[in-house]
């Protein structure tokens, strides 16, 4: 059975090169999935985790490492196959009963494409929430904004580095709740 209590606040970072331009023979892949936990409930963050995964079907390029501080040799040590990731997903954040949240689309359609590539199970259940357009349609915007512009928005500070799946999925958490906590003080 879903659940709209417990979120599941989800970012990720993949390879990149300049341009989005992979060499031949490569093709853009997950290299960190951030969870961030809300219980909606208690309007707090009870869980995160970072789960770095171990790339087989590009490189981590000099430009992804400045983005998102993976370099190629510390994946290839603390790495784990994505498949195991989404185990974890699975059994220690119930992905599958939970309502997923992102910052934009481009996440759901990460997750599409390893699952294909793994041969992997798909990680979560059938409900998914763009909090970029929720964040835009609740305070005025025209058009889907980025995390930048959806915190500031808010009235939001951007913690930690951006292009760090956990620190990403942490903001997109407080942006929840800030909306959570506007949400509830209309009633």
């Amino acid at each position: 059975m879903l659940r709209f209590d417990i979120v599941n606040v989800i970012d990720v970072e993949a390879t990149c090169y300049p341009g989005n331009v992979f060499p031949k023979g490569e093709t853009q892949e997950i290299i960190e999935i951030g969870i961030a936990v809300v219980d909606i409930r208690r309007g707090t963050i009870t869980d995160s985790l970072s789960l770095p995964i171990k790339n087989q079907f590009s490189k981590v390029s000099s430009h992804c490492t400045r983005l998102t501080g993976w370099t190629q040799h510390e994946l290839n040590r603390v790495g784990m196959p994505y498949v195991d990731a989404v185990k974890i997903l699975r059994d220690r954040f119930d992905s599958r009963n939970r309502l997923w949240v992102t910052q934009g689309r481009a996440d759901v359609r990460y997750f599409s494409k390893q699952t294909r590539l793994c041969q992997a199970p798909y990680p979560f259940g059938a409900e998914h929430m763009n909090i970029a357009v929720l964040t835009a349609i609740l305070t005025g915007h025209a058009k889907e904004l980025s995390m930048e512009n959806s915190l500031r928005a808010l009235g939001i500070r951007h913690t930690g580095e951006y292009h760090s799946a956990l620190d990403d999925a942490t903001n997109t958490a407080r942006q929840l709740l800030e909306l959570q906590r506007r949400g509830s003080s209309k009633q």
